[in-house]
This record gives C-alpha cells, sequence and structure tokens, in this order.
C-alpha cells in the first residue's frame, strides 16, 4: 500500500507534461532537388588515376518527410524533407550517400564517401568559378576536405562537387584519384 501512495504523484506528474509542439514546416523546393543532379540507375562513369575506368550506378533515389528529435517533455519540434542519393560501385569498392535538405533550414549538402562526411555549405560562394578535369570544363566547382585525417588509413581526403553534374572528383589520402570521365 505504501509503494502505491508513492507511486500516484509520479503518475500524476507524468500526465502534467505538456505535449511538444511543432514549431516550424520546412519542405524542398525546385532549387534544393538541383543540388542533386542524378536519377534513379543512372550511370556514371569515372576514370583512376592508374587509368582504368569503372562505373557509379545511382541505386537510391528518395524524398523522405521526418521531424527533428525531441528529448525532453514540452521541446519544439520542427517538420522537414531530405533528399537522399545513393551511388556505388563494385570495383574500385566506393559508396556516395548525397542528402540535401530545404536551405532555409540546413544550408549545406552532405556527402559522404564509404562514410566519411563530408559537408558543402551552398551558403558560400563555390571554391572555383572554372574547373577542369580530363579536359572538360565544370562551373561552381566546391571543394571539401575531410576534417580527420588520419596517417595511417586510406580515407577519402578531398572532394569536388558542383550542381550541375554532382560528385567529379575524390582524392584518397594516398594521393589516388577518381574522378568524372564524360
Amino acid at each position: 500500500m505504501y509503494k502505491t501512495l508513492l507511486l500516484l504523484p509520479l503518475i500524476y506528474l507524468m500526465g502534467c507534461c505538456p505535449k511538444n509542439t511543432a514549431s516550424g514546416n520546412f519542405m524542398l523546393d525546385d532549387t534544393d532537388n538541383e543540388k542533386i543532379p542524378y536519377t534513379l540507375d543512372q550511370q556514371i562513369t569515372f576514370k583512376h588515376s592508374s587509368g582504368f575506368s569503372f562505373q557509379f550506378t545511382v541505386s537510391k533515389n528518395l524524398i523522405e518527410n521526418t521531424r527533428t528529435q525531441t528529448e525532453h517533455c514540452g521541446d519544439e519540434f520542427w517538420f522537414y524533407q531530405y533528399r537522399q542519393v545513393q551511388l556505388s560501385s563494385d570495383n574500385p569498392e566506393l559508396y556516395v550517400a548525397v542528402k540535401t535538405y530545404p536551405a532555409d533550414f540546413i544550408p549545406y549538402l552532405e556527402l559522404s564517401v564509404n562514410n566519411y562526411e563530408f559537408k558543402i555549405d551552398y551558403s558560400t560562394e563555390p571554391t572555383y568559378n572554372d574547373f577542369t578535369i580530363n579536359g572538360q570544363n565544370y562551373c561552381d566547382v566546391y571543394e571539401c576536405t575531410y576534417e580527420y585525417i588520419y596517417d595511417d588509413k586510406i580515407i577519402p581526403e578531398t572532394i569536388w562537387y558542383n550542381k550541375t553534374e554532382g560528385l567529379l572528383k575524390i582524392k584518397m589520402t594516398n594521393h589516388e584519384t577518381y574522378e568524372i570521365n564524360q
């Protein structure tokens, strides 16, 4: 009986918790979607620095609705959309994920290569107005370097990306490169 009396105030307090409230709704628009130029099943040819060519295949292209996480009773949260595209190649074994959000909610694009994440801030000017790869010129190219480099691991070090073609180049920590080859 004594335990029941102790539990009653606790149950009462749990019922008094205010509900979490939605503070905003952020949806992708055409400008946000144009940041990722890929379509499902598209194949993109890349060239390794040693000379061999390989294909990336777009294996996922989706738009999802979600909300921010709340940790406490009564917290505010936001609804938002994001678009995620996945590219993969078998030889070399590379996995690329590209994710964009509404610019007025999260102003950057996330790109990961084999789970090493890069963030491209579209609220800033591109790194290069013109950038040449394999004799082809690309405009408005963003360069992004991975923040944590490990001396003993071969990982993606730098990526180059633009809105028109998408991923243009990957440079690894051992100086190997993978470049778009159109």
